[in-house]
């Protein structure tokens, strides 16, 4: 047996892949954050995020093709697990043409695994936990009622995708609002707004990947009603379309200011691709913008904006950007990071009236500030988008620990869901990682798995040079601990209820908690997970393993 000429599978657009089945998979494999696709026939590759291989899967066992020369202890277990997997009776390392630790073609934006892309980032590297489907054909799947998916963000997407590797078989309908395919909205306040990045390079499946693979991608309908009792959607032409199971994942709207010249053309709200392009087409060197509101989405267009040159006055109340979710002292250095790069704050402060004739001339504030601008972008939060439905509802749709809201066979993911966690109780989370999980959790659901959503929460932002990284949920805490410098604005800091630790936040430290399986924010990750009660001292003292202090 020879390994694959390079460049065989390896053009942008791979063909069709599929994981390995479930059944074939041992528990490092499904749970630990590896991916197994299908390149083509027996052809498959496997990355955990760092490395990848590829290796051909044959009645006499697997071929491993270009295995690195020094194979990571990860994907050294990911290849076991292969191996286990098939009848082997050898296990034959080759040197692959590709050299060292990459399979012969290149992993690209259209083909990737979900999740955090490449520009400003990762580098590619944030690889999902693999669902690890079963093989399905086509050709053998067989007509009927559809699962409806209503909502196009990355909640429905990752749904749709999981429902195919999972096996499922039937009809599958996604509806959504917005033209094109199902992406992430990340870049749209950071590297799409500075044209860097295009919105594809988030595409949770590439474009061709809807159509084959059966799933009927529906752009542009509402969602006018849905009715649990007689199991139908309608659309806004009229059409009723049965279901047997619904998902509504359709994430957000924008909160709106209603104050006097609130409807002034220069004013820009930011959830869509269009509502970006608008902001993009404002946003030219030399020219005025206030922000207001300086949540993430305010500081991340804040901090676009004056990298592309623009001038930034942001208005919001409390005393520091993010103070609500990342407390004072965070807070603080955040604000510092914006004032450093040239952007004024007005903390404290709040729009009362946009002025104007034809168009927005000058923002008005509370504290009698009259600021002159040629636009504005406010960035004051989001509610959920709850379709007609009769299912309980606070605060978004009410749903389970599997994601089923109170009516029979209807589920719910993203955005619009207040989901019971085993962990952090009753909670609603409008974070990426979150839908990009808890759709293809969902979709799990929905086809009898029993495991509950027990995600453990984290987030990412970047500003400027600057990276933010989340894991775990607080909405308040009674004791904040650092670990780290303020002085030098690079600190992990821990957040504590009733001494327990219920989330930490690193800044410009401690790497991803997901992806940096060796650093701080990953031994963070443990500590919330664990519950763990460490003495603040020691959280805080640098010569602490934090490793130690999560060990049950």
């Amino acid at each position: 047996m020879t390994t694959p000429a390079a460049g065989a599978a390896g053009s942008a657009d791979m063909p069709d892949y599929a994981p390995i089945p479930r059944s074939a998979l041992g528990p490092a494999l499904n749970d630990q954050g590896y991916y197994v696709g299908r390149v083509e026939r027996n052809l498959y590759w496997v990355t955990d995020g760092v490395y990848q291989s590829a290796f051909l899967a044959t009645r006499d066992g697997v071929v491993l093709f270009d295995a690195p020369p020094s194979i990571g202890g990860n994907l050294r277990r990911a290849v076991d697990e292969i191996a286990a997997a098939f009848p082997v009776q050898q296990l034959t390392a080759l040197a692959g043409p590709s050299g060292a630790g990459r399979p012969p073609w290149s992993w690209t934006g259209s083909s990737r695994p979900p999740g955090r892309c490449s520009a400003g980032r990762r580098d590619n590297a944030r690889t999902s936990v693999a669902s690890g489907g079963r093989m399905y054909c086509v050709a053998a799947r067989s007509a009927g009622t559809p699962i409806v998916i209503i909502g196009g963000g990355v909640a429905g997407g990752n749904a749709a995708a999981a429902l195919r590797e999972e096996g499922f078989p039937g009809p599958v309908v996604l509806i959504t609002r917005e033209p094109g395919f199902p992406f992430g909205r990340p870049p749209l306040s950071k590297t799409y707004l500075r044209s860097e990045e295009d919105v594809s390079a988030w595409y949770v499946r590439p474009a061709g990947w809807y159509d084959d693979h059966d799933v009927e991608l529906r752009s542009g309908p509402s969602v006018m009603a849905i009715d649990p009792a007689a199991h139908t959607v309608t659309l806004d032409s009229g059409e009723e379309l049965g279901y047997q199971k619904v998902l509504i994942a359709t994430g957000g709207r924008n909160r709106r200011l209603r104050l006097p010249g609130a409807g002034l053309p220069g004013i820009h709200y930011l959830r869509t691709v269009a509502e970006c392009n608008a902001i993009k087409r404002e946003a030219a060197p030399g020219r005025r913008a206030v922000v207001v509101g300086m949540g993430f989405i305010g500081c991340e267009v804040a901090a676009s904006l004056t990298q592309l040159g623009v001038q930034v006055t942001a208005a919001f109340p409390g005393q520091a950007p993010l103070e609500r979710v990342l407390g004072g002292q965070v807070g603080a250095l955040i604000g510092a990071i914006h004032r450093a790069s040239g952007v004024e704050l007005l903390p404290g402060d709040q729009v009362t009236a946009f002025e104007g004739t034809e168009r927005l001339e000058a923002v008005v504030t509370a504290a009698g500030h009259r600021i002159a601008c040629d636009f504005a972008v406010a960035g004051v939060g989001i509610e959920p988008d709850v379709p007609p439905v009769a299912v309980a509802q606070d605060n978004g749709i009410l749903a389970d620990e599997l994601c089923r809201a109170s009516a029979p066979d209807v589920y719910v993911a993203g955005d619009v869901a207040n989901h019971l966690h085993p962990l952090f109780g009753r909670i609603r989370v409008e974070h990426f990682n979150n839908a990009e999980k808890q759709g293809a959790a969902a979709a799990r659901s929905m086809l009898g798995s029993a495991a509950p959503y027990d995600y453990l929460h984290s987030f990412w932002s970047d500003q400027y040079e600057h990276k933010i990284e989340y894991v775990g949920h607080a909405v308040r805490w009674d004791e904040f601990v650092v670990r780290g410098s303020v002085a030098e604005g690079r600190l992990i800091g821990f957040y504590l209820v009733d001494g327990v630790v219920q989330a930490a936040a690193g800044l410009d430290r401690g790497g991803d908690p997901e992806l940096d399986l060796d650093g701080e924010m990953a031994a963070s990750a443990r500590l919330v997970s664990a519950r763990a009660r460490p003495a603040p001292a020691v959280l805080a003292d640098e010569h602490t393993d934090l490793w130690s202090l999560g060990r049950r």
